[in-house]
């Protein structure tokens, strides 16, 4: 800014002052919020105040104030000026380098995405792509630049990092899906049209070999943390894909998703556990069939082996799964859930969650609802 018209040193001191370097500026809010504090003040300054006559002006004294009256008046206000063209031009210029085109943006990355998407890549150029989705992540928080993301010609690649064999790239795209469908009609329908399902369930299937690998007591370095991180990335963006959608919520029981949930709560992290069982329960209360196939796989054991958890959040949605599936299945049609609610396993899981939520209940009192409905139901 220094060098400038006349009258724009004084916000090119107060910017550079504030952190704003005069144009490229500093990269913290505080140097972005006083850039654009100090243009606004720079603009109102060199403006009238809406009286045509000039009375009110910016800077202007009032024709009756005597000389030497009210010197601090007189003294700290100055005559408005016009502005020149010079000057106009460098402002518009100041606005417009700060301001971003997000879609141009948006398909910048597209773009970079795109080529070599499922292909093993180097470090230096995984860390970039890894960084570029996270930068898209909080572009598309808005609904708005969320379907752009598909109209630049965006999810698609995004979808296609899915297939990544590097897992900080899965997790991040998986990430940038979860934000793109979630309570977004359109761009669920959408991603699923792209093949949004396949690619999640395939992931998922690939994170639950490594937390079987894991619980078999194999080295670390069979089931990385990253591969966990990747495993959550998953099913959160499972979550957001079948929530509020029937179409995507059989595509998920069609996908064998019911089957695959209850492996991911094997080996599994407290996080990925508790996304499992919240989509268990979720296709419990939405989905007759997908609540019968996890039933018949082994999920009301599951579900009472994840009461046993240290983690209450983990143990909270285990009861949520069990109670979503207890009112809505027929146990007439499914005997074998029958069997496996009255087993004495749960029962016993059911009466030291009961325990241990009464005996201390006020930070656990949403456990002691769910367990003692539970445990009303089955009759105990």
């Amino acid at each position: 800014l220094r060098g400038h018209p006349t009258g724009v040193g004084c916000l090119s001191d107060a910017m550079s002052a504030a952190g704003g370097g005069g144009g490229g500026g500093g990269d913290d809010g505080g140097g972005e919020s006083a850039f654009w504090s100090s243009l606004l003040k720079w603009s109102l300054a060199q403006q009238e105040n809406g009286n045509v006559a000039g009375a009110g002006r910016l800077g202007a004294v009032p024709e009756d104030t005597e000389a030497g009256e009210d010197g601090a008046v007189a003294g700290a206000l100055r005559p408005t000026r016009e502005i020149s063209k010079e000057e106009r031009e460098w402002f518009y210029e100041a606005m417009q380098a700060r301001t971003e085109d997000v879609a141009v943006t948006m398909q910048s990355i597209a773009s970079a995405l795109a080529s070599k998407a499922s292909a093993s890549l180097p470090p230096e150029e995984v860390a970039v792509r890894a960084a570029l989705l996270e930068d898209l992540a909080e572009r598309v928080e808005s609904i708005d630049h969320a379907n752009d993301l598909d109209a630049v010609g965006g999810l698609a690649p995004v979808l296609e990092a899915l297939r990544s064999p590097h897992e900080a790239i899965c997790a991040r795209a998986a990430e940038v899906v979860s934000i793109v469908v979630q309570n977004n009609p359109k761009a669920q329908a959408r991603a699923l049209e792209l093949g949004a399902m396949g690619h999640l369930l395939t992931l998922v299937e690939e994170g639950d070999s490594g937390g079987a690998k894991a619980a078999a007591g194999a080295d670390a370095d069979a089931a990385p943390e990253r591969t966990q991180q990747t495993l959550a990335m998953a099913l959160l963006a499972l979550g957001s894909l079948v929530r509020g959608d029937a179409a995507a919520t059989s595509a998920l029981v069609l996908g064998s998703g019911p089957r695959l949930l209850l492996l991911a709560l094997r080996g599994s992290t407290p996080k990925v556990q508790r996304r499992a069982l919240h989509l268990m329960a979720h296709l419990a209360a939405h989905h007759e069939a997908a609540g019968a196939a996890t039933a018949a796989a082994g999920g009301v054991r599951a579900g009472g082996a994840c009461l046993l958890s240290p983690d209450a959040a983990v143990r909270q949605a285990a009861l949520s799964y069990l109670l979503s599936l207890a009112r809505v299945i027929d146990f007439e049609k499914n005997p074998g859930a029958l069997a496996d609610y009255r087993a004495p396993a749960l029962a016993a899981a059911l009466g030291r969650v009961s325990a241990g939520a009464e005996a201390d209940a006020d930070a656990r009192r949403e456990e002691l609802v769910m367990a003692r409905e539970l445990r009303r139901m089955l009759g105990e």
